[in-house]
C-alpha cells in the first residue's frame, strides 16, 4: 500500500508543512470527473492542545498558513501535477473554514490524495479508515475500500465522531487558540 502524505482533514498536508496539528472537524470532498476538479471543504478548524508548547506550535503553524494564503502558496510537492490550485480561508464568528480547489488532467493524479481510478471498471476508490468516519450516499463500502462509479461523487470525513473522550476534552477551536 502506498504511503499517503495528503490527509483531507489536515490543512498543512496540502501546503507541505510537516507535523501539522490543525485539523478539520468535518471535511467534505467532491470529485468531478467532468470538470476534472477536486473540491475540499474543511469545516470548523481545531486542534488538540496537550500543553503550552503545543499551543505555541499550533499558533506558529497557523501563521505559516496565513502567510501563504496572503502571498504565494507553497503547495505540497505531491500536488505539483495539479494544474490549478486555490485556497480560501474564511472566518465566520469563531469558526474557520477552508475551501480548496485543485484541477487535474488525468485521474492518475488523484493517487496523491489516496483516490484510485480503475479505468476498466470506470470506478474510483478510497481506503476505508474507521477513525476517519467516512460517510457518503454515492459509494459502497466493499471490504477495506469505498467504491464510487466513474461519475461525480462526494464523501465526508468526521475524524472526531468516535474519538475517545480524552481527545475530545483537549479539542479546541482554532479561533480560541489563536485569539
Amino acid at each position: 500500500m502506498e504511503q499517503l502524505k495528503i490527509v483531507f482533514f489536515v490543512i498543512s498536508t496540502f501546503l507541505g508543512i510537516e507535523n501539522g496539528q490543525i485539523l478539520a472537524t468535518s471535511t467534505t470532498v467532491n470529485i468531478s470527473p467532468d470538470q476534472k476538479e477536486v473540491l475540499i471543504i474543511q469545516e470548523n478548524l481545531c486542534s488538540i492542545i496537550r500543553d503550552e508548547s503545543s499551543k505555541t506550535a499550533i499558533i506558529n503553524e497557523w501563521n505559516q498558513i496565513k502567510t501563504q494564503q496572503d502571498s504565494a502558496i507553497t503547495w505540497a510537492t505531491d500536488l505539483k501535477d495539479f494544474n490549478k490550485k486555490s485556497l480560501k480561508i474564511q472566518r465566520i464568528n469563531d469558526v474557520f473554514t477552508t475551501t480548496m480547489s485543485l484541477t487535474y488532467t488525468n485521474e492518475s493524479q488523484l493517487r496523491a490524495m489516496g483516490i484510485w481510478f480503475n479505468e476498466e471498471k470506470n470506478e474510483f476508490s478510497i481506503n476505508e479508515v474507521p477513525q476517519f468516519n467516512i460517510s457518503t450516499d454515492q459509494g459502497t463500502l466493499d471490504g477495506n475500500y469505498w467504491r464510487f462509479n466513474g461519475e461525480e461523487f462526494t464523501f465526508k470525513m468526521e475524524p472526531f465522531t468516535k474519538a475517545p473522550i480524552e481527545v475530545l476534552q483537549k479539542k479546541i477551536p482554532l479561533a480560541i487558540i489563536i485569539d
